[in-house]
């Protein structure tokens, strides 16, 4: 059993695999005197709570149309960094980001919180759609279901693309931050529609080199495909390293019916000495980098 370096991993097993990386440049957010390199890319388009988050870090944003293409265009050098969800404090982790720490062979190098107000905006009172993310829709489900049990419900990529078909399609509403309505020229018809008023983004930035020091850390850990997924050793040898875990996430790993990768946070800990002490429980430890909370927007 050995601790294995991200760049490493991906050689030794080929897991650098695309998924759904359909690029779409819709250009920089602010001046363009800045070269792209020096941009961070995030989920476009404009207004979106990515670019919100993305803003905290770099006033040059390059949109992309997918997370997993905005990750991309880091390896490749087209922009310095991607600043993408992780987790939601109402809905959980954000699946499409945990499947690029896997299969992409890039650091976190820092986190920003971002405050998530919903609002309903549209051209008037009088639509029959609501268009917005995915998860935007579930935020507010509790309101939209109540107030509008007749509406058809459409998902988006953003909650910014909602609001680009609210401006051109009148039978059209969006769910998004209440600041895109004027605008957009948008009619705010409700404010902080969210099922919980308590709703936070977490957003991570991702480089192809680690940091040099922060408080956080995180890993990927692969107990092998015996089940269960968490023996009693495994759990004893975690419980006896005395970490503080701030996070312990599991995903399929996509060999087989109840084979986990483990997504794990932990803070004020020597990621060396973790992986240590850890490393006896799992087939493999990936190293996804050490940072700090740069920007709490609450």
């Amino acid at each position: 059993m050995e601790f294995i370096d991200r760049r490493e991993f991906l050689a030794r097993t080929g897991a650098a695999v695309a998924i759904g990386a359909v690029a779409s440049q819709q250009g920089i957010a602010e001046s363009a005197e800045t070269p792209t390199e020096q941009a961070v890319g995030t989920l476009g388009p404009a207004g979106s709570y990515s670019h919100r988050a993305a803003l905290q870090v770099n006033n040059q944003v390059k949109f992309y149309e997918t997370m997993f293409a905005a990750a991309d265009a880091v390896s490749s050098g087209e922009v310095q960094a991607a600043i993408l969800p992780i987790e939601n404090s109402i809905q959980g982790a954000v699946i499409d980001t945990l499947d690029i720490l896997e299969d992409r062979d890039l650091y976190i190098t820092a986190e920003v919180n971002v405050e998530i107000r919903h609002a309903l905006m549209a051209q008037s009172p009088d639509f029959t759609k609501v268009a917005s993310h995915p998860e935007a829709l579930a935020q507010s489900s509790d309101y939209l279901s109540r107030e509008y049990p007749n509406a058809e419900f459409h998902e988006v990529d953003s909650t910014s693309a909602g609001v680009e078909l609210a401006t051109t399609d009148g039978s059209v509403a969006a769910v998004a931050h209440p600041d895109l309505a004027e605008k957009n020229d948008l009619e705010l018809l409700a404010t902080d529609i969210q099922n919980v008023s308590n709703n936070v983004t977490r957003f991570i930035r991702l480089e192809t080199e680690p940091a040099t020091e922060g408080t956080k850390s995180t890993l990927l850990l692969y107990p092998g495909r015996e089940p269960p997924a968490l023996s009693s050793d495994v759990l004893d040898i975690l419980r006896d390293a005395d970490i503080d875990f701030t996070r312990f996430e599991a995903r399929p790993s996509t060999k087989a019916l109840g084979d986990y990768v483990f997504h794990a946070d932990f803070e004020d800990g020597d990621p060396e000495a973790v992986i240590d002490a850890i490393e006896p429980a799992f087939d493999w430890v990936q190293y996804l980098g050490t940072y700090d909370l740069i920007m709490d927007c609450r």
